[in-house]
């Protein structure tokens, strides 16, 4: 965020490296929105905190058992449970809340394992958690970089990766929320716009 940052002085940014930056993050939003003070919150990337609080659980995991092995049974119920829970407190807020999730190819699946990938898959998520995720959002966007411009690909059941243009109903915009926001506002259906001249 620090190159935005040198851009304009319209919004406020901080690291979320651990539990007590999520809290105090939390905190500033809710207090922020409170005041009229913040008309978005953007988190960026959700992924590498869902990264860090996966090892910081596994590791606590680990040292609280005999065998100090991590202990999935123990680690993996508490990690989805506050990923949900910092979810609600955001959309519990009365603003616009975008989550950002990088995206990467999944790694083959072991047999009986639950999906990496695919429609309602959040991306980079351990766990249940990437399927129950997606199912509290309201919209689901996939940005990619078309030639010299970054695109949103825009789909009302959701876009879940890349190669999605040619789904039934997808529709390509400008990266731009404003423009975004604009047609949720007008209440329209996800229609294909015009691309703006170079």
């Amino acid at each position: 965020m620090a190159p935005a940052a040198r851009q304009t002085k319209k919004f406020t940014y901080d690291l979320i490296r651990d539990e007590r930056d999520i809290e105090a993050g939390l905190k500033i939003a809710r207090e922020g929105v409170k005041k009229g003070e913040f008309h978005w919150i953007f988190v960026d990337d959700f992924s590498l905190y869902a990264s860090f609080l996966e090892g910081e659980l596994r590791d606590m995991s680990a040292a609280n058992s005999e065998s100090k092995q991590p202990d999935g049974r123990r680690y993996w119920p508490e990690y989805k449970q506050r990923l949900l829970n910092v979810v609600g407190r955001l959309f519990d807020l009365k603003t616009h809340i975008i989550f950002a999730s990088h995206y990467i190819e999944a790694s083959q699946e072991i047999k009986g394992q639950r999906p990496k990938s695919g429609q309602g898959i959040m991306p980079m998520i351990g766990g249940s958690a990437r399927e129950e995720l997606p199912a509290r959002f309201q919209d689901v966007l996939f940005m990619e970089k078309e030639k010299d411009r970054r695109v949103f690909q825009v789909n009302p059941e959701g876009i879940w990766g890349p190669g999605c243009r040619n789904v039934d109903g997808t529709h390509t915009i400008d990266a731009d929320f404003g423009q975004y926001f604009d047609l949720m506002r007008q209440g329209q259906k996800l229609v294909k716009l015009p691309r703006k001249k170079e």
